[in-house]
């Protein structure tokens, strides 16, 4: 593992397009040095000793010419995000301004960063855990309000609270079962054997239910799958245009025009859902339309929900019932279309039922706030979740180690076996906070990240 901060190291940290502000953030033993070469503080002062924290407003020049104006920020170490000197350069966005000063840092010495260089050197400087690091890259990548809440939740340590007191119940454990490997002749009195397999059980279902989060934490950044299931012109692309706002499928009054999934990412109060519309639900003649009503039927086992969507002026024939029937044993929600015109439809069932007019809008709003409610929200109360496979991996593996060693005491094994299973555990609960990783398993870490973070 490299030494943090043996170089100097900038980068841009705002995007590489035209805009009111860009921003050059510079770390290292380095940082200030840089900034004196090339911001001038208005009234003759040397960069480096402005006020930390603050901002000064001054003049960029390199190679002796005025280049711009803006503001210089210093954060001296260990005070910082990355835990060493930060200076942060806040200029007008021009993609040529800032190329020109990095161009400029290169000539001094100062390399460009490396993407998430900066978050990485914040984790090897302590002023991050590993899973807080990571928790930086799911708010920058977050594709709806849902995600960077539970991103921030992430951010604000709950996670890393929440795995260290795992960690140290188990390491308390650890110290006594240490002692009886060094000292034999000290036995466990039954009673104790007892409590404390309790105490790893206990440890081992709450490690069981943090791992299951990252299911939850997956459905939020990749969007729930509702299938959209219906008869021939019950208004099933219709709908899903409705409610994405946007004419994405086409509509036509012949019937089978849809013949394959057909995807649509909307965002709910702030969470993400893919809608698929999908070919009507008969018994087709023509290949074609066979293959689509089989592909619908997949759609509607794989989705978390189903939206299956009737014809409101039609009464109920064996195709609806198909739909019906497509749709049991699912999270489902009965939309009964075209409500504008005479009502010949009667739903059945006990699930949610919406009348809508895909064509007037009519009802449109309160399916769309029904579907707001489908994704998982973690981070709303604890906020102790998982964000990534590798946390849920190590985190099963902490789970199992715990339950293994509770077994161990309850069969009455030797002490050195439970020692071996609680090592195992505490190890895997250390990945996750970036206590014992590999520089291997940092780069996969960091190499998400965009340059600048």
């Amino acid at each position: 593992m490299n030494t943090p901060g043996s170089d100097t190291i900038a980068a841009p940290a705002t995007a590489a397009a035209p805009s009111a502000v860009g921003i050059v953030r510079i770390s290292g033993s380095g940082a200030f040095a840089a900034a004196d070469a090339l911001f001038f503080p208005r009234g003759g002062a040397k960069a480096s000793g402005a006020p930390a924290r603050r901002a000064v407003t001054g003049e960029v020049r390199t190679n002796g010419a005025l280049l711009d104006t803006g503001l210089l920020l210093l954060f001296p170490a260990p005070r910082s995000y990355t835990g060493e000197d930060v200076a942060e350069l806040q200029l007008h966005g021009s993609p040529a301004v800032l190329a020109a000063v990095m161009g400029e840092l290169a000539r001094l010495g100062v390399r460009p960063a490396a993407p998430g260089e900066f978050t990485k050197r914040a984790f090897l400087n302590g002023r991050l855990d590993l899973a807080q690091a990571e928790a930086v890259a799911d708010i920058i990548t977050a594709p709806t309000e849902v995600a960077a809440r539970a991103g921030a939740a992430m951010l604000a340590g709950a996670r890393g609270e929440s795995l260290r007191r795992e960690c140290d119940e188990l390491t308390g454990l650890l110290a006594h079962f240490t002692a009886l490997v060094d000292y034999p002749e000290e036995d466990l009195p039954p009673a104790d054997a007892a409590d404390m397999a309790r105490r790893l059980f206990a440890v081992s279902r709450r490690l069981e239910r943090l791992q299951n989060t990252y299911e939850e934490v997956r459905l939020i950044n990749e969007g729930l799958a509702c299938a959209i299931i219906g008869r021939p012109n019950a208004g099933k692309s219709s709908l899903l245009n409705a409610l994405a706002g946007a004419d994405r499928v086409i509509v036509s009054p012949e019937p089978g025009t849809t013949r394959d999934i057909v995807e649509q990412r909307v965002t709910f109060g702030g969470a993400l859902l893919r809608l698929q519309d999908s070919a009507g639900l008969r018994e087709a003649g023509c290949h074609a339309e066979r293959e689509g009503a089989s592909r619908a039927l997949e759609a509607a086992n794989l989705a978390h929900a189903v939206l299956r969507v009737f014809d409101g002026s039609q009464p109920p024939d064996a195709q609806d019932e198909a739909v019906w029937n497509a749709a049991k044993g699912r999270r489902a929600f009965t939309v009964v279309n075209k409500c504008d015109l005479p009502l010949r439809f009667e739903p059945k069932g006990d699930a949610p039922v919406f009348y809508v007019s895909a064509l007037t809008g009519e009802g449109i709003d309160r399916l769309r706030e029904a579907l707001s409610a489908l994704p998982p929200r973690p981070g709303e109360s604890e906020g102790a979740v998982l964000a990534s496979a590798r946390q849920a991996d190590a985190a099963a593996r902490a789970a199992d180690g715990a339950a293994c060693a509770a077994r161990a005491l309850t069969d009455g094994v030797t002490p050195d076996a439970v020692l071996g299973e609680l090592e195992y555990a505490i190890g895997a609960l250390g990945e996750v906070l970036g206590l014992n990783v590999s520089e291997e398993v940092l780069r996969q870490v960091f190499e998400r990240f965009c340059v600048g973070k």
